[in-house]
Parts: C-alpha cells; structure tokens; sequence
C-alpha cells in the first residue's frame, strides 16, 4: 500500500521561515478520512488544496488514509497524490458481511462512520513501525472520523496530536438527518449522528492544538472549554475556479450557476427551495431566465427535482469546476443549514461573478469576507437580490483580490509558522480537566 513518492520543496519560502527564526519546515503524518483526489467537493477541495500549499512552503508530508475500493491504485491517483504527499497509506474499508456485523456490534458506542474507521490493533503496529523512521513531527486529524487512528499513532509516536475541524460534526450531521428526504436516508444519517458529541467533545478538548475552519464554531467550542485553537478558513487559491479561463459576461450561456454536491441532504434541501421559492418570483421578473446545477452525484431526489423543469439543466459530475463557474452570471449558494464554513462559498469568490447566498452560506466567515456576499434569507428578497446582481454585471478584481488573498498562500503562511511555533511545546492537558 505505501508508495514512494517525490518531495518539492521550495526554496525561497524555506529561507523566508529561516528568516523569521522559525526554522525548517517539518513532516506531518495526515490522518484524513477517505483520499483527496479527485478534490471534487468541499472537504476534499479544502484538505487538497491546504497540504499543497504547505508542501510548497517545504513540508514533507505522509498521508494515512481508508478507501472503499481499488481507485488509490490507479496511475492517475498516485500520479496526483505524488504531487504532495511522500508517501500514502491505505486501510480498506469496503461494505462488506463482517465490516456491517462489527459497525452493528459497535453501535451503542461508536457512529458507523467512526467504526469503519477503525483497524486492528496488529494493523497499528505495523503501520507505526512504518511511520517510525520518517521521525515525523506531529500527527494531524483531518476530520472527526479517522480520529482513534489519529490519537493512537500520536500516542505510539510520541508527537503532539492537532486537529482540523471541518464543522460541528455533531450538529452537521443531526442537520443532515432533519434535511434528508426518504425514510432509508434518514435513518442512515439518524444512525450516523450516533455518540458524535461525545467522540468530537473528546478530541476538541484532547489535541494538543485545533485548526478550525470557522470563526462561529470556535465560538462554540470555548464555550465547552476548548482554547487551545485558531480559526483557518478553507484554501482554495490553486483549486479548479482559478483554472477557467472567464466568459465575457453577455456571452455566458446561464444567468444562474450552481456548482456543488448534489446528493447530501442539505444541498438538495437548499436547491429544492431555490427551485420551488425563490425561482417563481425570479421567473416572473425575468420569464426566459437559464440556470445551471451541476455538481457531484445528484441523487434521485435532486434529479426528481428538476425534471420537466424548463430553463434549468443540470450536469452530473462534472471534470472541470471552474469552466462551470465561468458559464453562469451570477453565481448561488441556496443552503439552509450546516456548521462550520461552506467551502463552495469561498470557492466563488475566485471568479468575477456576484454571489448571492443565505446567511448559512456566509457563517464562519470573518466579517469582511462576508461583505463580499449578497445574502438574504427569504424567497422574494433572494429572487430580488439575484435580478439586481444580473442587472450590476461583473464584480471587479481588485474588489475580490482582498478576500482571495486570505484563503490562499498568505493562510498557508500562517498557518506553517504556527505550526512551527507549536512543534516542540510539551503535550497540552485537557482544559476542562
């Protein structure tokens, strides 16, 4: 499963950490619940997106990871995992009689999503024994679900053990379970939410340092006792939307553009009421208005919600995010519930199209970053926001430069000085204790 790959330092960022009597960049051992590549919804463009920037600034990183099938052994997988990453390790966690048997036998404890995570105490040491020579300086969670992994290779190594929030998982997923429609997705999402307070509630308070990804959740979690953390909002600065070459504005084939997954409960939950409140009044002040959803596995229910619908079409899976982007005018993010920060939102941010969302869209943002938005929570206000945004036209560059600049290599730059600040300091107690 290991598979040697090629290290890129780069050398002026290397000297600038020099400079700042920082020092050289280390190696991280990533622990992230499932690969990053294809980087083709938030999570992944986020994960994928941060390590490559860090791996520009001269850190050697080694990722562990879970896959469900044969992909990580395709040429072009290795081929872009070995853009940022020394050396990948892969655990199986495949559907199988005896992986649902354990994930049942552990429900009263553990979240399916926790327990398919988890190895064989055997399987650990051997990967530690693996882990051992690369004399890493820290472990890494990159989510909640690969987190007794996490803890216990920090433990068997001897490194200090941070944590990268993507959300409060807890309550993201008892949103999912509220917004899923059909009786057999919302039990799955109901059984998924299962013990995620307590397991995320320990390893907030456990890590010897969390990164979060919003500013609200931080919020939250100091409330619980949780100190030991900063804010890092999502990279996004080399993901796909920088990569699209723009469409002159009276040339773009939609007025409305829509780019995200289409299968989590809460997407289509927040696309079925664009379709079914906001478009009507739309459609009254602009009749022959064309939009576009497009986005990752649209599930049957999302597929329902469109079908016979004239002027909207939807695309499936589509390879290039930023050539979607390109295509629409305005720019939407309907979501109506959610934690953390909408990556998707940030994303949009790197064309020259307005963006209207709801204040769901915005929530972990720092103030100014959300002036960049137009956001309103009510139908007919976001129907009204939309025809005034197509009337407005593009949105300069120098307006949006300001607030890409926190979500690319300035990010990445704080965030490899502090982690250089961290490295070294004695393991952190539990606040609450």
């Amino acid at each position: 499963m290991d598979q040697p790959l090629p290290s890129c330092p780069v050398e002026d960022d290397a000297a600038r950490l020099d400079d700042l009597g920082i020092g050289q960049p280390g190696t991280l051992i990533v622990v992230a619940m499932e690969t990053l590549w294809p980087p083709n919804h938030g999570g992944r463009v986020d994960r994928w997106n941060r390590w490559r920037l860090l791996k520009s600034l001269g850190w050697r990183l080694i990722f562990v990871s879970w896959t469900q099938d044969d992909s990580h052994e395709a040429p072009g997988h290795k081929t872009a995992m070995a853009e940022i990453f020394d050396h990948c390790f892969f655990f199986s966690n495949r559907m199988s009689i005896g992986s649902i048997a354990r994930r049942i036998l552990l429900l009263p404890r553990h979240s399916p999503h926790m327990s398919a995570r988890m190895i064989p105490a055997g399987q650990r040491r051997r990967l530690v024994a693996q882990l051992a020579p690369f004399g890493a300086d820290a472990v890494v969670m990159d989510g909640l679900y690969g987190s007794g992994l996490g803890v216990a290779l920090a433990a068997d190594l001897g490194v200090p053990l941070y944590y990268r929030s993507h959300n409060i998982e807890h309550l993201y997923m008892a949103h999912q379970a509220a917004a899923a429609r059909g009786l057999k997705r919302k039990i799955a999402m109901r059984l998924a939410s299962l013990h995620l307070e307590r397991a995320e509630t320990e390893i907030m308070r456990g890590a010897d340092w969390v990164f979060d990804i919003s500013a609200d959740d931080m919020r939250f979690w100091a409330g619980k006792g949780v100190t030991r953390a900063s804010w890092l909002p999502p990279m996004v600065a080399l993901a796909p939307a920088m990569e699209a070459a723009p469409i002159p504005w009276a040339e773009r084939p939609y007025d409305i553009a829509y780019l995200g997954n289409l299968n989590t409960p809460n997407n289509v939950e927040g696309l079925a009421w664009f379709v079914e409140q906001v478009l009507p009044p739309l459609q009254r002040r602009r009749p022959d208005v064309r939009i576009l959803l497009a986005g990752s596995n649209p599930s049957p229910a999302m597929r329902a919600l469109v079908a016979d619908r004239s002027g909207i079409d939807l695309v499936a899976n589509p390879e290039d995010g930023g050539a979607i982007r390109a295509q629409g005018r305005v720019l939407v993010n309907p979501i109506l519930r959610g934690s953390g920060v909408n990556v998707k939102s940030v994303e949009m941010l790197f064309t020259d199209s307005p963006v209207v969302t709801t204040n769901i869209g915005v929530q972990g943002l720092d103030a100014e970053t959300r002036g960049a938005f137009a956001v309103a929570d009510d139908p007919s206000d976001y129907a009204a926001l939309i025809d005034a945004m197509l009337d407005a036209g593009p949105v300069a560059r120098a307006d949006r430069q300001p607030h890409r600049d926190r979500f690319g290599i300035v990010a990445a730059r704080g965030l490899s000085d502090l982690l250089r600040g961290l490295i070294g300091r004695a393991p952190a107690q539990d606040s609450a204790g």
